[in-house]
């Protein structure tokens, strides 16, 4: 576990923004043109190893939901 949570801290400091449950006092601000990106640390002979990747950003178009996911369905 502490290897987790070791890894989530790495990878929330190394980016230079606030971004979901990381917020940093010395980047409030979410920055997605710089920092919309997966860092993904591994273990790797003996060292963490850090890797960033891109997100991808698949997109879906409205009228493809199913209809409980309308914004007049009263499940939305």
């Amino acid at each position: 576990r502490l290897d987790v949570e070791e890894m989530a801290t790495r990878a929330a400091l190394e980016r230079r923004e606030s971004r979901g449950t990381h917020y940093r006092d010395d980047y409030p601000e979410r920055n997605d043109r710089e920092w919309l990106k997966n860092i993904v640390w591994t273990w790797h002979d003996g060292e963490y190893r850090r890797e960033i990747r891109p997100v991808s950003m698949p997109y879906v178009r409205l009228e493809d939901l199913p209809e409980y996911a309308s914004s007049t369905s009263p499940w939305h």
